[in-house]
C-alpha cells in the first residue's frame, strides 16, 4: 500500500496535538502518482511553536531528503524520502539521527 499525503497529514496532525509522546516507525512506498512527496511535505503548514529543517543527503551512495520537525518537548517527527526508490520513513524519538555520515546512515 502506497503511503499517501492523507496518511502523512493524519500521523502529523496526531503527533503534533499529542499530550504524551511515543516512538513510532513507519515504512513504506511513497512518491508516484498516489503517494505522499517531498513537495506535500514542504507546503504543508504546522505549528509555529515547532521548528521544521531540511536536509538533503547526496553522495554517490544516498540520495535521500529530510524533514524534521521538533516539538518544544523536545521531541521530532522525521520524514525521509528515499530518492532513489520513492520509499518514505516516518518516525518519531526524542534524539534526532545522526547525519554526520549520510552514506551509512542506515547503520544509525
Amino acid at each position: 500500500m502506497r503511503f499517501t499525503y492523507g496518511m502523512f497529514r493524519q500521523v502529523f496532525d496526531a503527533w503534533s496535538t499529542a499530550e504524551t509522546d511515543k516512538a513510532f516507525k513507519f515504512e513504506g512506498p511513497g512518491g508516484g502518482l498516489t503517494g505522499v512527496t517531498v513537495r506535500d511535505v514542504m507546503y504543508m503548514s504546522y505549528p509555529e511553536e515547532m521548528i521544521r529543517t531540511e536536509d538533503n543527503l547526496t553522495s554517490c551512495y544516498v540520495d535521500m531528503f529530510i524533514v524534521t520537525w521538533f516539538k518544544p518537548s523536545g521531541w521530532n517527527l522525521e520524514y525521509r524520502f528515499n530518492c532513489a526508490d520513492d520509499d518514505v520513513t516516518v518516525s518519531s524519538s526524542q534524539n534526532p539521527r545522526r547525519r554526520e555520515c549520510p552514506q551509512f546512515s542506515w547503520l544509525f
